[in-house]
C-alpha cells in the first residue's frame, strides 16, 4: 500500500508541477489505476472462490466478479481508445496477494473470514478511488470521472452485500 500512496503523491505532484498537463495524460493515469483496481478485485475473488462453502455467499461474490470484469473491460476499451495498452498488476503483486490470502485462510476459511477479507479489499478500493477523484478533480474528462464513479459504486455495492456475513 505504501508504494500505491507514493504513486498517487507523484501523480498529484505531476499535475501541480505541470508534468501532466494534458487531459489525455490525466485520463490515462486515472483509467490505468481504475483498471488495476478492478483487476486486483477479480484476482482476490478468484483466490477466494475455491474456499467458499456457503453457496449463497459464493453466488454473491461471483456476481461481484462479473461486475468487476465488466468494468475492467470498459476501462480497457477506453485506454485502448486513448492509444494506451491496459496494464494489470504485476505478477509479484498478484503472487504476494494470493499468498497472503492462502495464509489468512489456512486456519480460518469461514464465510465470515472471507467476507471480512473482501470488505477490507472493498474499503481499500473505495479509498483509492476517492483519492484518484480528489487528486485529478478538474483535470480528467467527464467520461473518466463517470467511470471512476461507476467503480466506486461497484465497490460500495459489494461492501454492502458482504456486511450480512460479518
Amino acid at each position: 500500500m505504501e508504494n500505491k500512496n507514493e504513486y498517487e503523491k507523484e501523480r498529484i505532484n505531476d499535475i501541480e508541477s505541470g508534468k501532466i498537463d494534458s487531459e489525455r495524460e490525466a485520463n490515462i493515469a486515472v483509467l490505468s489505476e481504475l483498471y488495476r483496481n478492478a483487476e486486483l478485485a477479480k484476482t482476490s475473488i478468484e483466490s477466494l472462490i475455491p474456499k467458499c462453502e456457503d453457496e449463497t455467499f459464493k453466488e454473491g461474490i461471483l456476481r461481484a466478479y462479473t461486475e468487476f470484469d465488466t468494468f475492467s473491460s470498459k476501462a480497457s476499451r477506453r485506454l485502448i481508445a486513448l492509444g494506451e495498452t491496459p496494464k494489470g498488476n504485476n505478477a509479484m503483486k498478484n503472487t504476494m496477494m494470493k499468498t497472503s490470502i492462502a495464509m489468512s485462510t489456512a486456519i480460518d476459511n469461514s464465510t465470515q473470514k472471507l467476507a471480512d477479507m473482501l470488505v477490507q479489499g472493498n474499503n481499500m478500493g473505495i479509498i483509492d478511488i476517492n483519492k484518484l477523484l480528489n487528486g485529478y478533480r478538474g483535470v480528467i474528462s467527464q467520461e473518466t470521472n463517470d467511470l471512476a464513479t461507476e467503480l466506486l459504486e461497484i465497490e460500495q455495492r459489494c461492501l454492502n452485500s458482504l456486511k450480512r456475513y460479518l
